[in-house]
């Protein structure tokens, strides 16, 4: 299994996050990564060097995924689909991580009117924003395939300052 730490990022379920290819090898201690293999992401709580993590560097929840692509052009897409809770945690003398979780439930307490309201607010909001860019065409495509609220906050999670 694959522990990969992030900091300053929203990662929900059911998203895609992608990553640097270097980022998930150096997680993974040098070894090839492959579609198909289970992913944990964890948080950190601050921003450290890879190599000063301890195991109180985390948060206790994290979100579990599948590696879905392994792109050649350098990056690695994970599938996100849900949530666990981090029982234990080992850092081992390589700083790959290993840990032992738990499923969690959502709890789903928005009512569903008023998320699907919020979210086609969001989604415009998106949209306007990046009418004024060249990448325009592509933002809209992309935007047109995020589902949830928790989508979006990940989509947008890696341009924010957060």
């Amino acid at each position: 299994m694959l522990v990969v730490p992030v900091y300053d990022m929203i990662v929900t379920p059911e998203s895609t996050v992608y990553f640097e290819l270097d980022q998930i090898k150096r997680s993974a201690g040098g070894r090839e990564i492959t579609s198909g293999e289970k992913a944990i992401i964890i948080v950190a709580k601050q921003k450290e060097n890879f190599k000063e993590m301890t195991e109180e560097s985390f948060y206790p929840i994290g979100v579990s995924g599948v590696v879905s692509d392994v792109n050649v052009g350098g990056y690695v897409a994970i599938n996100v689909q849900y949530r666990v809770s981090i029982n234990d945690i080992w850092i081992n003398p390589n700083h790959t991580i290993e840990l032992t979780v738990s499923k969690r439930n959502d709890i789903d307490d928005l009512d569903k009117d008023i998320e699907e309201e919020k979210l086609k607010n969001l989604l415009q909001e998106m949209r306007d924003f990046s009418k004024g860019f060249e990448w325009a065409e592509w933002a809209e495509h992309y935007i047109g395939q995020i589902e949830t609220i928790g989508m979006a906050a990940a989509s947008m999670s890696p341009w924010l300052k957060i």
